[in-house]
C-alpha cells in the first residue's frame, strides 16, 4: 500500500527510489520504454516546471520520441513509440482528468510521477482526479539528492540502500523507505500553514520551510 489508504475505487501506487537523481530518470525512461513495448502508454508527470524542463531535456538528449502535452497541443496518436510528458499546467488543469480518461479508454496507461509532491494532502487530491480511470497504473520515482530527502536526511535510507547491496542504477521499492518518506512529508505538512507554489522543488521548501535550508 502507499502513502494514502484510498477507498477500492482509487488508484493505487507504487514507489521507486534511487540514490541519485541520474539513475532515477534513466528508470524512468527504461520503465517507459518497456512499457511502450508492452503496447501500453507511458505518460510522465513532473511536478514542478524545472523537472519538466529535466525529463524534457533528459529525454531529448538520449534521443528519446517525446511529446509534451499541455491541454492544447494536439495528441500524435499515429506514433505509438513516443513517451508522453503531460506539463504541469496541464496537470493543473481541470481537463486532465479526462484526457487521461480518454487515453485509458484506449489502452492501457501507466502514470510515472517524477517524485512526491511535498504536500500529501496535495498529491492526494492530484491522484484522486484519476479516480475514474480504471485501466491505469501509478508509480513515484524519487531519488535521494532530491530536497525533499535532503530537508530531513537519507542517512538511514542510503545505509539501509547500501545493507541490502543495491547497486546504483537499482531502485528499492522497501516498504522501510516508504515509511521513511511518509514521515517526512507529514512533517512538512504539519509545518506548512499556506502552499506558496513553485517552478521547482528546491525552490519551495525555500519558499515554505526556510529553516530546513
Amino acid at each position: 500500500m502507499g502513502l494514502f489508504s484510498f477507498a477500492s475505487n482509487q488508484p493505487q501506487y507504487s514507489d521507486k527510489v534511487w540514490k541519485s537523481s541520474d539513475f532515477c530518470l534513466k528508470g524512468m525512461m527504461t520503465d517507459a520504454l518497456r512499457l511502450i513495448t508492452e503496447g501500453k502508454i507511458p505518460v510522465l508527470i513532473p511536478q514542478f516546471k524545472e523537472s519538466e524542463n529535466i525529463i524534457c531535456e533528459f529525454l531529448s538528449t538520449k534521443e528519446v520520441p517525446h511529446q509534451l502535452l499541455d491541454g492544447e497541443t494536439y495528441l500524435d496518436e499515429q506514433d505509438s513509440n513516443k513517451v508522453y510528458v503531460l506539463s504541469v499546467a496541464f496537470l493543473k488543469s481541470i481537463t486532465v482528468s479526462k484526457f487521461i480518461l480518454f487515453l485509458a479508454n484506449k489502452n492501457s496507461v501507466h502514470l510515472l510521477f517524477h517524485g512526491h509532491y511535498p504536500l500529501p494532502s496535495k498529491e492526494k487530491k492530484i491522484i484522486e482526479k484519476f479516480a475514474a480511470s480504471k485501466n491505469l497504473t501509478i508509480t513515484f520515482y524519487s531519488s535521494l539528492d532530491q530536497p525533499s530527502f535532503e530537508a530531513f536526511g537519507t542517512t538511514n535510507i542510503i545505509s539501509l540502500m547500501n545493507t541490502l547491496g543495491m547497486k546504483d542504477d537499482e531502485a528499492i521499492e522497501h516498504n522501510l523507505v516508504k515509511k521513511a518518506m511518509e514521515r517526512a512529508r507529514e512533517k512538512v505538512e504539519a509545518s506548512v500553514k499556506f502552499d506558496h507554489e513553485s517552478d521547482s522543488e528546491k525552490e519551495w521548501f525555500r519558499k515554505n520551510l526556510p529553516n530546513t535550508n
